[in-house]
């Protein structure tokens, strides 16, 4: 939800609650049940339009069902119901009642409302709609909470003759909760908001390499190898020698495991050469190597899918790189690595490039240190 200022706080889901707080204010103060029901649907619908037309989204319909479905249907059972002379605080109860009927059904379907109304909307709108679900599990647990806060307090009038507190129970509560339910939304937005402004956009590319769309980084992570992300490498050579280092334990993939130093996500939008350059600088506390672009090979397991841009970054020395405090490794020769290749220490990308460097500048014709 890449939004700013107003729309920050406008593409709040708890909004569609606010015909519910219009329903409970009106009827405590003795205006009609249909008056109230007709005023509250037609701020549900004004919702509607502004997050429909304004907001671009399409997705706050769901939330106009969570509010106007329990209205219409407490209208209607004042009209079916052979008890005319009702309590207008009932009519409320009622209207809480059905609202959490209607919440947990529409909670429970989540999974077939996601695939079959809203598979193919943007990561904006995805993100508006697990907000939405998620506003709707805190109002189901507040209102059904507020409903056995009513069942004892009934239980106290009849058995003790307690009262006195209808306003505070019937009204104040429910208007709190609808309250809180906004505050609360409108908080975890801001939040999230200054989250994915701080998100990294990968690029989609297909096989050729050509940009076909972008996702937020810590998505495609969650999707695995769904999208095809190109993924800048470097190896750093000196003569004969590739230093090699402990992939971070936190890395989503192959953690622990030995190999280049060099690695970084190309981001969307960005140049080729400005994120191989970033790749070494960020390890390098910005100073500068030489590389040169080798191979390009797409590489996938069942964690990730990635477009691999293989760079050469070749030294004179191994005095170059040996106060860098970044970098964590050592170089390693020919025969040490020949000697471990099968004791499952190395990444399977290294293991690729390097029989590919073994036939190039690691050949036999380049000086050898061992």
């Amino acid at each position: 939800m890449l939004i700013r200022g107003f729309r920050k706080y406008a593409m709040n889901p708890a909004l569609g609650f606010l015909p519910i707080g219009v329903f409970i204010f009106l009827n405590a103060n003795s205006v009609s049940l249909i008056m109230a029901v007709l005023a509250s649907t037609m701020l549900s619908l004004i919702l509607d339009s502004i997050f429909r037309f304004g907001l671009k989204t399409t997705v706050f319909w769901l939330m106009s069902i969570a509010s106007m479905v329990p209205l219409v249907l407490t209208c209607l059972f004042a009209f079916i119901s052979p008890v005319k002379e009702v309590n207008t605080h009932n009519y409320m109860i009622i209207c809480e009642i059905w609202m959490v009927i209607i919440l947990f059904i529409l909670r429970g379907g989540k999974k077939y409302i996601a695939n079959h109304y809203f598979k193919r909307i943007d990561i904006r709108e995805k993100t508006l709609l697990q907000e939405i679900f998620s506003a709707m599990g805190i109002a189901e647990r507040l209102f059904t909470l507020h409903l056995f806060v009513v069942l004892a307090y009934s239980f106290l009038i009849q058995s003790y003759g307690f009262n006195g507190w209808d306003f505070a129970i019937y009204v104040f509560a429910p208007l709190t909760v609808v309250v809180i339910l906004i505050c609360y939304e409108s908080f975890a937005l801001r939040s999230l908001s200054t989250r994915f402004f701080k998100e990294e956009w990968l690029p989609i590319v297909n096989e050729q390499g050509r940009v076909i769309g972008k996702v937020a980084k810590s998505e495609s992570f969650k999707m695995k190898n769904r999208f095809l992300h190109p993924v800048i490498r470097i190896a750093l050579v000196c003569n004969r020698s590739i230093y090699l280092q402990k992939r971070p334990e936190d890395s989503p993939f192959e953690p622990g495991y030995l190999d280049h130093p060099f690695e970084k996500y190309m981001l969307f939008k960005h140049d080729l050469n400005l994120a191989a350059r970033n790749s070494i600088a960020k390890q390098l506390g910005g100073e500068a190597l030489p590389y040169t672009f080798q191979l390009k090979y797409i590489y996938e397991n069942s964690e990730t899918k990635r477009l691999v841009l293989f760079y050469v970054s070749q030294i004179n020395s191994a005095d170059e790189v040996k106060n860098i405090s970044m970098l964590k490794g050592k170089f390693w020769t020919v025969k040490q690595i020949e000697e471990e290749v099968d004791s499952n220490i190395f990444g399977e990308c290294f293991l690729r490039e390097y029989e590919y460097l073994k036939s190039t500048m690691l050949s036999p014709a380049m000086k050898e240190i061992i």
